[in-house]
């Protein structure tokens, strides 16, 4: 799994005076000073200053009492998905530096970080004196990646004839959990066969799957040209709901199988006891003789 710290705060604002109330989410110990609080926006104290340059990874400017002073409490929460006003009459953010993106429900933390900084600032042609309550702050570790497919096992140097059963492995980067994967609902097709069924691998990095060849197969490329419902493929983490998994992918390996052995026996002759034969076989190494008066195959 991908892993980061995912951050979330609610809290409630009244204003003193009336004016724009500004909110910087910072790494470390300070606020990013790059940014300033400037007549309802934030503003940067560098021109060519780009969003990934600097410690803050989110800043919001909003406007509870509109054009006057509202000295009533009303309750917030940040990031806003909805990017709608809540109990304000305006409401802006931006995210930097990969703390996220427009519509995010989280601020995106490094997993090793250590400190984080809440900076409140305000704007405005006066006092523009605001205040909260009742601050609370959300952390939780978040994966941010299902299992990835990193190859197809290898696979028995072997020729395949129509309807005979074949079994696939596929590699994961990481363990599929049982309980939070749907298993039942995988297939994958390749080059050789229809869809092939889930067979095992459950709470391992290996998952089965097994059907039928539907053509005959002596030797060449094995394609897995697609993993049917890999949504439903999941780690260990609960939480699915940031995953970008691909819907379809593939993979391929190479056989070199060759075609079943066959053995030719010609030119047989029986003279005074003696008994002869000229015996071929292709696609064998190898050849072994036994003399029987029997006609079952000793062995």
């Amino acid at each position: 799994a991908t892993a980061e710290i995912q951050y979330r705060m609610t809290f409630q604002a009244k204003e003193v005076d009336d004016g724009y109330q500004h909110i910087q989410i910072a790494l470390g110990e300070n606020i990013d000073l790059s940014y300033y609080p400037y007549e309802g926006k934030w503003e940067s104290n560098s021109d060519n200053l780009s969003a990934n340059n600097g410690t803050a990874l989110y800043q919001v400017t909003f406007r509870h009492g509109g054009n006057s002073q509202n000295g009533n409490w009303a309750s917030y929460y940040l990031p806003n998905t909805s990017g709608s006003p809540q109990g304000c009459s305006s409401w802006s953010e931006t995210f930097n530096n990969g703390g996220g993106s427009s519509g995010s429900s989280y601020i995106a933390l490094p997993v090793d970080q250590i400190y984080m900084t809440v900076g409140y600032a305000a704007s405005g042609k006066g006092n523009d004196k605001w205040t909260t309550q009742n601050e609370k702050y959300y952390f939780r570790i978040g994966d941010t990646q299902e299992p990835q497919l990193l190859a197809v096992a290898p696979m028995a140097q072997t020729a395949y004839s129509a309807g005979e059963e074949i079994t696939i492995s596929l590699i994961f980067d990481e363990i599929i959990d049982k309980q939070n994967s749907d298993l039942s609902k995988i297939s994958i097709s390749t080059n050789l066969t229809g869809p092939l069924s889930y067979a095992g691998g459950a709470d391992t990095n290996v998952l089965y799957f097994t059907g039928t060849v539907t053509s005959s197969f002596s030797g060449g490329e094995i394609q897995v040209k697609t993993i049917n419902g890999n949504e439903y493929i999941r780690d260990i983490c609960e939480d699915h709901v940031m995953d970008n998994q691909e819907t379809n992918g593939t993979t391929e390996i190479t056989l070199t199988g060759v075609d079943k052995p066959t053995v030719n026996i010609g030119s047989v002759t029986v003279e005074n006891g003696s008994a002869a034969a000229s015996v071929s076989a292709t696609n064998a190494d190898i050849l072994k003789y036994c003399w029987t008066d029997s006609a079952k195959l000793n062995t």
